[in-house]
């Protein structure tokens, strides 16, 4: 349930960003518009995810006595989160195909985890 309001809170954030931003309906992208758009959620989740590592202080050669802001660590994995979330729904699937596949891909993981470790 959770997890759905939050798929709805991005999926009417892209519509509002893909109409005002580029006069596009968002479900109605051509696949030549989510080809391009997917380089872009790309790139994007790229920086965030570099973000979240900056707030991490991870230089084993530096002498960083920076201790982790928990507060912008989240915020920083909620942005790679958001734009994960908008990046499937760009490419135009559904929230149920995701859970969906999010709980078959769970499964198989588990199984190969056991088949590796004598489980």
């Amino acid at each position: 349930m959770i997890f759905g309001k939050m798929w709805d809170i991005q999926v009417n954030f892209n519509k509002k960003v893909f109409l005002e931003k580029y006069g596009k309906e968002f479900e109605s992208l051509s696949e030549e518009d989510r080809i391009t758009y997917c380089k872009d959620f790309f790139n994007h989740t790229v920086v965030e995810i570099v973000e979240v590592m900056q707030e991490v202080p991870f230089k084993m050669h530096t002498n960083q006595n920076k201790k982790i802001n928990k507060e912008n660590l989240l915020e920083e994995f909620v942005d790679v989160f958001k734009y994960l979330i908008g990046w499937v729904q760009l490419m135009g699937f559904s929230r149920q195909e995701f859970e969906n596949k999010f709980f078959d891909k769970s499964k198989i993981v588990e199984e190969r985890f056991k088949k590796q470790n004598g489980g």
